[in-house]
C-alpha cells in the first residue's frame, strides 16, 4: 500500500509539473504572438509613414494609404485619392505607378533599416511607366533624393524630358545579338 501511495504522489507531482510547463509554454506562445504583432505593426506603420511621406513630398499627397494589421497574416489597406476612399483598381495607371514606386522605396528603406542591410545600388526599370511627363519630372525629385542614401541609382527610362535631367546617362543598343552600352 505504501508503494501505491508513493506512486500516486509521484504521479500527482509529475502532473502538477507538467501542468506548470504547459502553462509556461502557453504564456511563452502568447508573448511571442504579442511580440510578433507589435513587430509587424511597427514595420507596417514605418512603411505607411514612409509611403505617405514620399507621396506628400513629391506628388502633392493626391494619394494616401493606411495600413491596418487585422491579425498576424492579414493586412487591410485603405487608399484615399483626394480625400475619398477608393480601391486600387479605381486608380489610373499613373496613380498606381506612383503608389507602387513610393511603396517600393519605403519597403526597401524599411528592410535596410530593420535588418542592418546596406544597399549600395538601386535599380528602377521603367518604374515610371504610366506617368505623364509632368509627373515623371516630379518623380525625378524622389530619385534624386535617393542619391543621399545609395551610392548609385540606376533608372531605365525612355522619356527624353526625364532623361535630360540626369547628369550620367548610358545608351544601350543591340548590336550583333548583344547589348552595347555607351556613356552619353
Amino acid at each position: 500500500v505504501a508503494s501505491g501511495e508513493i506512486a500516486v504522489t509521484a504521479t500527482t507531482i509529475a502532473v502538477a509539473d507538467l501542468t506548470n510547463s504547459v502553462g509556461d509554454l502557453e504564456l511563452l506562445l502568447d508573448v511571442i504572438a504579442d511580440f510578433r504583432s507589435n513587430l509587424i505593426q511597427g514595420t507596417i506603420s514605418e512603411i505607411e509613414t514612409g509611403t505617405n511621406s514620399l507621396l506628400t513630398k513629391h506628388f502633392d499627397a493626391e494619394i494616401r494609404v493606411e495600413f491596418e494589421v487585422q491579425d498576424a497574416d492579414k493586412l487591410e489597406v485603405t487608399i484615399t485619392k483626394d480625400g475619398n476612399t477608393c480601391v486600387y483598381t479605381q486608380l489610373s495607371k499613373g496613380q498606381r505607378c506612383l503608389l507602387k514606386l513610393c511603396f517600393g522605396v519605403s519597403v526597401m528603406k524599411c528592410v535596410a533599416n530593420r535588418h542592418g542591410a546596406k544597399i549600395h545600388q538601386v535599380f528602377f526599370d521603367e518604374a515610371l511607366d504610366g506617368l505623364d511627363e509632368t509627373m515623371k519630372v516630379k518623380a525625378y525629385g524622389l530619385l534624386q533624393g535617393l542619391e543621399d542614401d545609395y551610392e548609385s541609382v540606376f533608372v531605365v527610362e525612355h522619356s527624353g524630358e526625364l532623361k535630360s535631367l540626369f547628369t550620367n546617362q548610358y545608351a544601350v543598343r543591340l548590336e550583333h545579338g548583344g547589348s552595347q552600352i555607351e556613356k552619353s
